[in-house]
């Protein structure tokens, strides 16, 4: 049985309703940590104990409960619309209604009719998050230092501005951020980072500015495709980037709009799989032919209709690992043959994830982040030998998702991404490959 409602409220200490009600404002876990003069790991771990207790998931669920038990003064619902308004969501694609169990949508509904006699204009959720409402305002960011990093990671770089839900790509050991969100909105800019020298350079924007996007790398060319270009709607434009003359050029347009997918190359073919198309999200897996400038639709679609999972290559094998569906986030991990077009069933991942990133090295893939509705502290490792996950560390607990991950041997390089605030980190984390010794016999 849960715990009741007066049961709840009396097991809140006084510093836990006074971080509620900072939630319920608005306030982002650093603006919490300076009006009440304590640090920012202190305000997770009290939103940890406050969720826990309440035996909710989100800040938004937390923030309904306060309503519905008058432990939040109605006045402050006034500037709380959404208690995560300024978070780049979970998902930047909607969590559908019908998809919500039986309980959140009862709290659903009656947010809305508390905020419906405090406010005169419709409450309804945007399909998208915003982004904060105020442009003029500098961008909320987590600036971080090395002393600060856990698990292993360290920090590298600062980016020129913070932003999530972008892509990043690798061409010639430079790592070029493009698009995604930063405090003011949607961007096209294109930052080029080397992390030898740890000097920075603009390229050319890229012509449509999107988010919830990948950048694969094929040959000389950072191919983009889809993404969100506002709050409500979805592109099918495919951009291509060519970094030695600095130049965007369009191909085939994607047979569907579709943000948010999981995406990798194949013999230098760029493979799409599942994501939003602006209605849904989708199990369809598209094939782009750079040599014939073409998309193929696979007869066989992916085993779950999922956003925001993760996909990389591997020998032979494309690896596809959790997703959202826009009610649940997914442990699931599959594993595709382009040789046989068939998907087969992976080891499942310890957690579910959605907004994660995956990367291979050597003969290990490295799952990161995620977490669109529940908490995680730790990353995984799977040796595909093996096949077997292990835990490793995370350079953020409670929220880490929507960054941009890739490689730059022998590191791991992560840029951006959301953690109760813009990311403006560049980290790194230093891989050590698994070596059999053999004993000498002389």
């Amino acid at each position: 049985m849960g715990v009741g409602a007066d049961n709840k409220k009396s097991i809140l200490s006084k510093r836990e309703v006074e971080i509620l009600q900072a939630v319920a404002r608005g306030l982002s876990n650093q603006e919490i940590a300076n009006e009440l003069v304590i640090s920012v790991n202190t305000v997770r771990v009290h939103l940890r104990n406050i969720f826990e207790k309440l035996q909710v998931q989100s800040r938004t669920e937390a923030t309904m409960w306060a309503i519905q038990q008058g432990v939040i003064a109605t006045e402050a619902s006034e500037t709380e619309n959404d208690a995560d308004t300024d978070h780049p969501l979970v998902s930047r694609a909607p969590v559908l209604i019908p998809h919500l169990s039986a309980w959140q949508r009862l709290y659903f509904v009656m947010a809305i009719i508390v905020a419906a006699f405090v406010l005169i204009t419709p409450v309804v959720k945007p399909m998208l998050k915003q982004p904060p409402s105020d442009p003029i305002a500098p961008p909320k960011t987590n600036s971080i230092s090395t002393q600060e990093l856990a698990g292993g990671w360290s920090a590298m770089a600062k980016m020129p501005a913070a932003r999530t839900q972008l892509a990043l790509a690798v061409y010639q050991d430079e790592l070029y951020m493009i698009g995604g969100y930063r405090a003011n909105g949607i961007t096209g800019v294109v930052e080029v980072f080397n992390p030898e020298m740890l000097t920075w350079r603009e390229a050319a924007d890229k012509p449509t500015p999107v988010a919830n996007i990948q950048g694969v790398v094929i040959g000389d060319y950072i191919y983009v495709a889809g993404g969100c270009t506002d709050t409500t709607e979805v592109t099918n434009v495919l951009e291509i980037l060519n970094p030695i003359e600095d130049v965007w050029r369009a191909g085939a347009p994607l047979p569907e709009p579709l943000c948010a997918y999981a995406a990798t190359a194949y013999d230098e073919k760029l493979y799409l799989i599942g994501g939003w198309n602006g209605s849904a999200y989708v199990d369809s897996v598209y094939v782009y032919d750079p040599s014939l400038n073409q998309w193929q639709l696979m007869e066989q679609g992916y085993p779950l209709k999922v956003g925001f999972a993760a996909a990389a290559t591997l020998d032979d094998k494309i690896y596809v690992a959790g997703g959202y569906d826009g009610e649940k986030e997914y442990a699931d991990v599959n594993i595709f043959s382009p040789a046989t077009n068939e998907w087969v069933s992976g080891v499942s991942l310890k957690q579910p994830r959605g907004g994660l990133e995956l990367v291979a090295v050597g003969r290990n893939l490295y799952a990161m982040g995620g977490g669109l509705t529940t908490f995680l502290t730790t990353n995984e490792q799977l040796l595909v030998d093996q096949a077997e996950w292990r835990e490793w560390g995370v350079p953020f607990y409670d929220e880490w998702r929507n960054f941009g991950s890739a490689v730059v041997e022998p590191n791991i390089i992560s840029v951006g991404g959301w953690n109760g605030e813009y990311l403006d980190a560049i980290i790194y984390h230093r891989t050590t490959p698994f070596k059999l010794f053999l004993p000498v016999v002389q």
